[in-house]
């Protein structure tokens, strides 16, 4: 059956079976990101990543919010949650950021595996 027409709710729990069924995969899918123009960059809804060097790059994510727009500040509503992780293998309190330092060994945090995805209703 072809759907002619999808909630921002089932596209959540779509990518969501995705990350059950393989984590990894949609993880690494969710964080790369490919080179764009900037006819691309200067569309009015998608998200891109804009680099200090000029370049854009975009990812997945940014075609998805597109979709469901953006807010007053140019957000989507669909956030990739991941996990937050000390390099050195440090357990992390919970809520804590990638701008965060480990209180152990002073290691700045960074992203570990994909979580999920949810609706951050910035809206």
């Amino acid at each position: 059956m072809i759907k002619t027409t999808v909630t921002l709710a089932e596209v959540i729990a779509y990518l969501n079976e995705l990350v059950a069924a393989d984590p990894e995969a949609i993880g690494e899918l969710v964080e790369s990101r490919t080179p764009c123009n900037r006819t691309l960059a200067e569309h009015p809804i998608v998200q891109v990543l804009r680099h200090l060097d000029g370049s854009c790059s975009i990812g997945i994510l940014g075609i998805l919010n597109g979709l469901f727009g953006v807010d007053q500040s140019s957000w989507g509503t669909i956030a990739a949650i991941f996990e937050v992780v000390c390099p050195r293998g440090h357990e992390v309190p919970p809520r804590s950021t990638v701008r965060e330092q480990c209180a152990q060994c002073k290691s700045q945090l960074g992203l570990g595996k994909l979580e999920g995805f949810r609706d951050i209703g910035r809206r």
